[in-house]
């Protein structure tokens, strides 16, 4: 009587156990979808969307909530404060929401800094802002760090093809506006050999022309 009793425990228990861990690995899976979801919307943000922008932000603030170690979604998220930031004219906005984009692309590369695609987020991101922000040496540091590592982390399947393009390209950018015109047409001659059908490949066989 005893061990029937036991047994019945321990199969009570085992059926929690099994329980819970389906529903993490549901909740996982469930937070990854959305997450590429952010991400996809988050580009067509960067293309104009402003609805896109709205849903991607509401998005990563969620996974963020509920994650906050997560360095891709702080990244995504940071971003998308900055894109935010260039569009409303709201002067108390646009500085605050500046702060909080720049300061949330250095965190999530100071939590995951050898990520590629936190550091290219960062790069790319800050790339065009105003001279008095003072992040031009940062985003061209972050390009040269990236240069020659965004070509085996697409191939090992760690970063889309398209970022890692723009990352070389915005790289060859980079050394031209430091008047290494040599280097930038090399770097420019990469992009194109490893993604010629992106648009990062084709902007850089233009400059090749």
């Amino acid at each position: 009587m005893f061990k029937r009793h036991l047994k019945m425990r321990a199969r009570f228990y085992l059926t929690i156990f099994f329980a819970a861990r389906a529903t993490l690995m549901l909740y996982a899976f469930d937070a990854a979808q959305d997450q590429v979801r952010a991400k996809e919307l988050y580009y067509q943000g960067v293309d104009g969307d402003k609805a896109a922008t709205k849903e991607s932000t509401r998005l990563l603030e969620a996974l963020a909530a509920q994650k906050p170690e997560d360095a891709v979604t702080a990244a995504y998220l940071a971003s998308n404060r900055l894109l935010e930031s260039g569009r409303t004219f709201a002067l108390w906005n646009k500085n605050r929401l500046a702060k909080e984009g720049i300061g949330g692309l250095d965190r999530a590369v100071s939590m995951a800094p050898g990520n590629v695609e936190v550091r290219f987020i960062r790069a790319v991101s800050t790339w065009d802002l105003p001279s008095f922000f003072r992040r031009q040496q940062q985003s061209e540091d972050d390009l040269a760090w990236l240069a020659s590592r965004v070509r085996p982390a697409a191939e090992a399947g760690r970063l889309e093809r398209e970022l890692a393009a723009t990352a070389l390209y915005y790289h060859g950018l980079a050394l031209e506006r430091r008047g290494d015109k040599t280097a930038a047409t090399t770097v420019w001659k990469t992009t194109v050999d490893f993604s010629p059908s992106t648009k990062a490949g084709m902007a850089a066989a233009s400059k090749l022309r």
